[in-house]
């Protein structure tokens, strides 16, 4: 599949949300990249990770909001964030850009339940991207809605 291709270097398999942990190091020209541009795998280097995403507590440890921020809910979960430099600019428009895409169909509490559970069953063994991005929001219009 990505024959000549250098994980974590060139766009390609590696970058697949399938493999959620994986980030790239370099720019598309080869060109190394400023750590402060860096976020994931790359940015953390060699340094321990509070929570990998795939931990069982994961979601217990973060929420986003509708503008892609992640917010930490526990002190695991703000050292997770910056040592992934999971708010990275970059990192948020991706996320912003998958959510919008489903908050923009809420109009209901009916929605937003349609919403969580489609981000949480995988449909032909895959969920969405960011589908635990969306589901957070999801969730905390739910949870408004419901106030």
């Amino acid at each position: 599949m990505d024959a000549g291709r250098k994980p974590g270097v060139d766009l390609g398999d590696d970058m697949n949300h399938l493999n959620i942990v994986a980030a790239l190091e370099v720019s598309g020209d080869g060109t190394k990249v400023a750590r402060e541009d860096l976020f994931g795998a790359t940015y953390r280097q060699n340094n321990t990770v509070s929570i990998l995403p795939t931990d069982p507590r994961c979601e217990e440890e973060f929420q986003f909001d509708a503008q892609g921020n992640v917010i930490p809910l526990t002190d695991d979960g703000r050292e997770t964030i910056e040592q992934l430099n999971l708010n990275h600019g970059t990192l948020i428009g991706w996320r912003m850009q998958a959510i919008s895409t489903f908050v923009e169909i809420i109009q209901s509490r009916a929605d937003a339940q349609n919403v969580i559970d489609r981000t949480s069953n995988p449909t032909n063994g895959i969920l969405p991207e960011y589908a635990f991005a969306i589901r957070s929001v999801a969730q905390s219009m739910l949870e408004i809605s419901e106030a």
